[in-house]
């Protein structure tokens, strides 16, 4: 009997989710902060390519929000490219392809098209065999455009060293029994507790082997066999990725965390004194991962470094305009960083933060009205320390006029299917005027739908959220144990609404969300 999978985790489907990692805004800005020139002028059409998509929901919304670009979502699994089909249909969404295709036919199906400017892989290099990897490359060498951008994000060495006695045991404990992958990761992750609590040395102090418990515990086991029931799993070293990326002539260009493109806040002089010895760019950034725990990387590579003068670097970070993501209230200048934390200067950010919450501004306008003040907050610490904690992103071209109705649509289509689907798992708000999604839950959806249909009271929210919840038997989770009761879960959701009504609403509007 044929065994289409590959040895590929297909009888359960993949997690559904938005990584702001990958939009094109973000992956140019890693860009410009790295010294490097980005794909293309801000507004201008592009295309867009997505390897190993899944569900394809986080490519619907970069779709839905860029309505004058081309997308295509490649899966070799049909359910989720039929899933992602089904959402782009029920929403509207003209601009994307959904592709059943494994890597390998990949290159016969799009012979002929014109290249693409972004090309983006969320943890797929992991998690295929060689010949797969191989099947990557030669796609990025014969569809990505000069000057494009791919984004690679795996499993990394030494960080996952750990771990390694973790997926061996997961996956050889799931193997005993045939069963689905739900619950053969079920299994294996009871007996990998029962492993640790036997004494074994290799499991006691282990963050990964606590990552998976806690992960069983909460239910997230898609996840989980997933990452670690694949035949086919392997962590890098960044040299080795850097390596086999060349072939397709790729350069690499900084990290998609942008925060971790400061190496002062992850390294001490000592170590930066090292690093700075290695003349090779890719042995060097392999040593960092030496000194920074970093078990996943998410990397940005370039066809064709073309590298900034320091003039141009400046004019298009200052040109850059930036939308504040969080209540004034709730902005941090603590930065959770390789060497523990560090804080931004308060009389620095104190008043960029304050101007961000009347309207957007500039990084230009920011760094002059710093310099004014007797300050000196740099345009490109403005830039990637700001967004890359998720504080501020980048206004949309046009300021997301052309997408606002639309992505209203797909937020609506989006809060209908989830109550019937899935009560808890997280999803995102649609934003225009940034171009991005908002990372959001089941109860905030469900309050943009009630608010939009001119029932936004806190009563009605709760109701809404927990009428489909008791009539399909389950019960409200809350701080990861399940509600006893309609009233206590009723009293729980009115909290959780009037939470959403003061904090979230504000921000949908001033986003053009709503």
């Amino acid at each position: 009997m044929n065994d289409w999978t590959g040895g590929y985790v297909a009888d359960i489907e993949y997690t559904s989710a938005f990584y702001s990692e990958q939009t094109p805004a973000l992956l140019d800005l890693a860009c410009v902060i790295n010294g490097i020139e980005p794909p293309a002028a801000a507004g201008r059409s592009f295309r867009y390519c997505e390897l190993g998509a899944g569900q394809g929901f986080g490519a619907n919304v970069m779709a839905v929000l860029n309505p004058g670009s081309d997308f295509l979502a490649v899966d070799f699994n049909p359910a989720h490219a039929m899933r992602g089909r089904a959402l782009a249909e029920k929403a509207g969404i003209g601009n994307i392809r959904f592709l059943e295709s494994d890597f390998a036919e990949l290159l016969d199906t799009c012979a002929g098209e014109a290249p693409y400017d972004y090309i983006t892989l969320h943890g797929v290099w992991s998690w295929v065999s060689p010949e797969m990897r191989a099947a990557i490359v030669a796609f990025l060498r014969r569809h990505l455009a000069p000057g494009g951008l791919v984004y690679v994000s795996y499993n990394a060495l030494p960080g996952w060293s750990e771990g390694m006695a973790v997926k061996r045991l997961l996956h050889d404990a799931a193997g005993l029994v045939r069963e689905r992958s739900d619950h053969a990761v079920r299994r294996a992750a009871g007996m990998l507790e029962r492993a640790r609590e036997a004494g074994s040395p290799f499991l006691r102090d282990n963050k990964i082997a606590n990552t998976v418990l806690d992960l069983a515990r909460t239910g997230n086991v898609s996840y989980l066999a997933h990452e670690y029931l694949n035949a086919s799993w392997e962590p890098f070293y960044h040299a080795d990725v850097a390596g086999t990326l060349a072939e397709a002539k790729l350069s690499y260009v900084g990290s998609a965390r942008l925060v971790e493109n400061y190496p002062t806040l992850h390294l001490t002089e000592e170590q930066r004194a090292l690093c700075d010895e290695i003349a090779v760019p890719s042995v060097r950034e392999t040593m960092k991962d030496f000194f920074f725990d970093r078990r996943f990387r998410k990397d940005v590579y370039v066809r064709g470094a073309r590298r900034l003068t320091p003039a141009r670097q400046d004019t298009l970070l200052r040109a850059i305009e930036i939308a504040s993501l969080l209540p004034r209230e709730m902005a941090n200048l603590r930065l959770d960083v390789g060497l523990g934390e560090a804080n931004l200067d308060s009389a620095t950010y104190d008043p960029i933060l304050d101007a961000l919450e009347q309207r957007p501004h500039s990084i230009g306008e920011l760094s002059e009205m710093s310099r004014e003040r007797g300050s000196s907050a740099k345009p490109n610490e403005i830039a990637g320390l700001l967004t890359g904690t998720g504080q501020v992103w980048p206004v949309a071209p046009d300021h997301g006029k052309a997408s606002g109705e639309a992505a209203r649509r797909f937020n609506r289509v989006q809060a209908e299917a989830i109550m019937s689907e899935d009560a808890s798992r997280r999803t995102c708000i649609a934003a225009p005027l940034i171009g991005v999604g908002i990372s959001g839950t089941t109860i905030d959806l469900v309050a943009y739908n009630c608010i939009l249909a001119g029932n936004g009271t806190v009563d009605a929210i709760a109701q809404a959220v927990w009428q489909p919840i008791a009539a399909r038997g389950e019960q409200l989770m809350h701080d990861g144990a399940p509600v006893e009761g309609e009233t206590a879960s009723l009293n729980i959701l009115r909290e959780r609404a009037q939470a959403v009504l003061d904090t979230a609403l504000p921000m949908w509007r001033r986003l053009g969300a709503i």
